[in-house]
C-alpha cells in the first residue's frame, strides 16, 4: 500500500480532522519529517497508528498532548524568543 500526500498548507492543516500523514505531522510540529521518523524508530515523540511498514498517521489531538507534555515555562517569559527549526 502507498500513502498518498495530499498538498500541504498549514490552514488547511488546522481544520484537518484525519489523521496527518509524517510530512503533515512534522510540519505542524515545526521539525523535519526525518527528524519525526527518528523519533518514531527511538520509541521518542507523539502517538502514532501504523496501517502498513511505511503507512503511519498521527492524530492532531496527539500531537498537540505531546506539544503540550513538552512545554517548558520560564519564569518572567510571556513568550517565544525564537525558533528551533533552524537548529535541525
Amino acid at each position: 500500500m502507498v500513502c498518498k500526500r495530499p498538498p500541504l498548507r498549514m490552514e488547511a492543516l488546522m481544520e484537518i480532522e484525519q489523521p496527518f500523514n509524517s510530512l503533515q505531522a512534522a510540519t505542524y510540529l515545526g521539525i523535519k519529517e526525518k527528524t519525526l521518523g527518528a523519533w518514531r524508530a527511538r520509541g521518542y515523540g507523539p502517538k502514532f497508528f501504523r496501517y502498513s511498514g511505511r503507512c503511519v498517521r498521527y492524530k492532531k489531538a496527539d500531537l498537540d498532548a505531546w506539544l503540550a507534555q513538552h512545554r517548558v515555562e520560564i519564569a518572567g517569559s510571556s513568550g517565544l524568543a525564537g525558533s528551533c527549526a533552524d537548529e535541525g
